[in-house]
């Protein structure tokens, strides 16, 4: 989830969106050009200014072009006509990590990013990705059960396997 300012436009200048004061976006609800894009930017400073407003510097800054292949594709979107290229002046002020399915895995490392390609982990082949999915391996026990995680930081490095087979505990359906 990343709080982003931008202004969308075509090749010709037009602007199609612009907004100034930055939003939260979940990247996996945006164009496949911003999920390739925006990770490689840096997020800013942020500064709580005691109110409920934050002021955000040093902030990532930086152009995206976006062929309309990673963008709407042939269809039209809004003012967007259908198969257009998109340019994205963007600003990533700060960045979220999210735990979508609550199993103490963050959602980051329950994708996989290779070969400037976007791809899921569907562990147990239900056809839902591993982030969505609260029982990763299919065995009926919620993953979070299964402490994917112990020392609580998010990330699954240091989780445990019992059998010792090189899948851990918490993708593996024939632990329990």
């Amino acid at each position: 989830k990343v709080n982003i300012s931008y202004k969308g436009m075509l090749l010709d200048g037009t602007v199609f969106e612009q907004i100034d004061h930055g939003i939260w976006a979940e990247l996996i609800t945006t164009v496949t050009g911003w999920q390739y894009g925006v990770p490689n930017f840096k997020s800013g400073d942020v500064a709580d200014n005691g109110d409920g407003t934050y002021t955000y510097t040093n902030s990532g800054e930086g152009f995206l072009f976006i062929p309309s292949g990673l963008g709407y594709l042939n269809s039209p979107h809004g003012s967007i006509p259908a198969n257009s290229p998109l340019i994205f002046k963007i600003k990533l002020n700060d960045v979220f990590r999210l735990d979508e399915d609550k199993d103490s895995v963050l959602s980051m490392y329950e994708v996989k990013f290779s070969d400037g390609k976007w791809d899921y982990f569907d562990t147990d082949g239900d056809r839902i990705p591993d982030f969505r999915d609260i029982d990763d391996d299919g065995d009926k026990v919620d993953t979070k059960l299964e402490n994917p995680d112990p020392n609580g930081d998010g990330n699954p490095d240091d989780a445990q396997d019992t059998d010792e087979d090189g899948t851990p505990d918490y993708l593996d359906t024939d632990t329990h």
